[in-house]
């Protein structure tokens, strides 16, 4: 409300005495105004207390709202009055990838980004930041010295395909927010390149990106990892006491990893960090304040964890904010050629065309981990290691034919069960397969769909609209 110039603090208080008089009975409304509230008093005093520039604008770049540092910035002592083009020009505003090189501003050079704010597909504004080259080259020393440097950007994520397209959209759109983030994937998707993306594209990018894996610590160790101790906590403590890596992640980023692997004595502490935003070492009674954001990933079902009693449920529904789910390699195969040619190099044009189909013909249960074994293998001895060729001869004569037959049935039950309002639900896919003698589990299903509708043959609706056979899928068949 700083541009508006009006007094939000009387407003928010007859406001609030409003509510209260008229709705006191619909609790409901009641505390998604005060949560509402709460979350705004805390993005605005981040806001205001930030070292960087923060403006948004709206989709014709006038602006909407500065930030204090931004007066510091452009010289001026009435941010209302900006006229951001005067500063950046029109040319890099309006381009969908913010330059790597600084921008010079009134005599001081700065890194710009810029995110995209959507509201029913469309774009209804952006978020501009920016940092002193100065400041982040401070910052990013002593976090170096520490190895606390998230290394890439969304620049760097190798793909091709409208699944992982989705997906980094979605996470660019979520950078911006100092929310809690929930990453999910299997082994070897890419969940911790996500959340380093997501650092270096948050106005924390000039502070730390510490990352801890939950699961390859004994409970002891990890307890004094995350939380740090006191002298004297115990028996080998260090003399001075060791700063913890909620401590070490102040003004920065926290990202554990395997979060489903935190053992339930320490998820009771976690809850109470994420809350309060403070923490407790070791043997002491002296609560520290931290100013963090959290990103969390597993490759666990935690909702099953939770229905067991192994994860704390009110901890996951702290955790899952904003959850963003990695699809697997085996349902974004496009992105297999880019990845190879990004670990091979030059040495990707030795490929040959069977090597390609193998690669793409394979299911990968270890994702990208495991392609990159596979590309350092065919950089030292120039072929795919033996049981990606067993796998291709045992299978190419019944594998290949028995895709596409699948395919073939499978759209055939689709396109007699789409009709103009809906397509056809799994279930009743599921039991028309099984009349022509198919047996697929639901999973495998699920797979097969996600690939049709890849190559556009069908399309998979929200909720219970069902799937639903294109026009491409009605010239496969020769319909």
């Amino acid at each position: 409300m700083m541009m508006l110039d009006l007094d939000i603090d009387i407003v928010n208080r007859n406001l609030f005495r409003h509510i209260q008089s008229v709705l006191e009975s619909n609790t409901a409304f009641h505390d998604n105004y005060i949560n509402s509230y709460l979350k705004t008093e805390m993005l605005g005093h981040i806001a205001k207390k930030a070292k960087i520039a923060m403006v948004l604008v709206d989709n014709q770049y006038r602006v909407v709202y500065a930030n204090p540092k931004v007066a510091s910035v452009f010289q001026v002592s009435d941010v209302s009055k900006i006229h951001i083009e005067d500063y950046i020009g029109l040319s890099i505003l309006t381009e969908s990838e913010t330059p790597s090189e600084t921008l010079e501003i009134s005599g001081q050079r700065y890194y710009y980004n810029k995110y995209s704010f959507m509201l029913m597909d469309e774009t209804v504004g952006y978020y501009i930041t920016l940092q002193d080259e100065a400041d982040i080259a401070d910052a990013n020393r002593q976090n170096i010295q520490k190895g606390y440097v998230a290394k890439y950007q969304f620049k760097d994520i190798v793909h091709q395909s409208p699944a992982m397209k989705t997906i980094i959209d979605k996470a660019r759109q979520i950078a911006p927010t100092d929310y809690t983030i929930l990453i999910r994937g299997e082994s070897g998707t890419g969940k911790e390149l996500i959340a380093q993306s997501i650092h270096n594209a948050s106005f924390r990018s000039s502070g730390p990106f510490v990352a801890i894996n939950c699961a390859s610590l004994p409970e002891n160790l990890l307890e004094s990892e995350l939380f740090g101790y006191d002298a004297g906590a115990f028996t080998g403590a260090k003399g001075k006491g060791k700063t913890g890596l909620f401590e070490q992640a102040n003004h920065g980023t926290i990202f554990l990893d395997e979060i489903g692997d935190l053992p339930l004595s320490l998820q009771a502490r976690l809850l109470r960090a994420l809350q309060e935003r403070q923490v407790l070492r070791l043997g002491s009674d002296h609560l520290i304040d931290v100013d963090i954001r959290i990103i969390t990933a597993t490759n666990k079902d935690l909702e099953t964890a939770v229905s067991a009693g192994a994860f704390r449920a009110d901890l996951f529904f702290r955790l899952n904010v904003l959850p963003l789910t990695l699809p697997p390699l085996r349902n974004r195969k496009e992105d297999i050629p880019g990845l190879m040619e990004h670990f091979l190099g030059s040495v990707y044009r030795n490929i040959t065309r069977e090597e390609s189909e193998i690669l793409t013909n394979y299911s990968w249960p270890g994702n990208i981990r495991e392609l990159e074994n596979i590309a350092t293998y065919y950089n030292a001895l120039s072929s795919l290691p033996d049981y990606l060729y067993d796998q291709s001869s045992s299978f190419q004569s019944s594998a290949v034919t028995s895709a596409e037959d699948l395919d073939r049935n499978l759209l055939e039950v689709i396109a007699a069960g789409t009709s103009v309002s809906h397509g056809v639900g799994r279930s009743s896919i599921l039991h028309t397969l099984k009349g022509r003698g198919i047996d697929v589990s639901d999973g495998k299903l699920r797979d097969m769909l996600a690939s049709l509708e890849n190559r556009n043959l069908v399309e998979i609706g929200k909720g219970r609209g069902g799937t639903r056979i294109t026009t491409i899928g009605k010239s496969y068949l020769g319909h």
